[in-house]
């Protein structure tokens, strides 16, 4: 149970953050009616993620997201608060892994349905796919140069 609440703990904490994120970026009127942002500082979050999918910590992070029991045998902790500790840092994995591609909700709507059912599955992939980081490299450069082109239009 610790360690459920641990890793569901760093997952509130950020999804609080993007949250508030949003709700200042309406208020300030950044966010347009559909909840994405405009063209140019969409593509900046696009390119953001995409290259971020291409560096060695979203490698890493992976990694150790998908192999968890790795990780509980090196960094074993014991009682109540350990399990707790050992639930942040597999949550803090999990989340290094992904909170990019999540951001990028943001550039093209928070609402839009498929790009969440899109984002699902390439987050799933990734992580369950025997070659998921290969198809997370992909994206990462799709990412690049949608957001480039939405920078340059």
């Amino acid at each position: 149970m610790g360690f459920g609440v641990g890793y569901l703990s760093v997952w509130l904490g950020y999804g609080l953050v993007a949250a508030a994120l949003q709700v200042a970026l309406q208020h300030l009127d950044l966010i347009g009616a559909n909840d994405a942002l405009g063209a140019p500082r969409g593509g900046a979050i696009l390119v953001g993620a995409g290259l971020f999918q291409l560096t060695p910590l979203k490698n890493a992070c992976l990694d150790r997201c998908r192999s968890p029991f790795s990780h509980f045998l090196t960094h074993w902790n014991d009682g109540r608060w350990g399990s707790v500790v050992m639930g942040v840092r597999q949550g803090i994995d999990c989340l290094g892994c992904c909170w990019a591609l999540m951001a990028t909700a943001l550039a093209l709507g928070v609402m839009n349905l498929l790009w969440m059912v899109a984002l699902t599955i390439v987050a799933a992939v990734e992580k369950l796919a025997p070659r998921g980081a290969l198809l997370g490299r992909g994206f990462g450069l799709a990412l690049i140069v949608w957001g480039l082109l939405l920078i340059v239009a």
